[in-house]
């Protein structure tokens, strides 16, 4: 299966950015928009990995683990 939305290399700079900047300021979560194409992403930290949450259009969801500086594609969801 592959994902609804295909994160391009902006997008994962962006989030591994994102959690970089997580962990400098102990953050467990975080969350932006690009309200432009109605696209949501959300990241978690859990004990093992990071999970990012894309949501397009508050319908289709694709589920992305992260370790290290790997985003790996896990599933996807309507």
């Amino acid at each position: 299966m592959e994902p609804y939305y295909a994160l391009d290399k902006d997008t994962e700079k962006t989030v591994l950015e994102l959690i970089k900047k997580c962990q400098d300021l102990n953050l467990g979560n975080v969350s932006f928009s690009y309200y432009h194409d109605k696209i949501d992403f959300y990241i978690s930290q859990y004990k093992e990995y990071w999970e990012l949450v894309v949501k397009q259009n508050r319908k289709n969801t694709d589920i992305y683990r992260i370790v290290g500086n790997i985003i790996k594609y896990q599933y996807s969801e309507k």
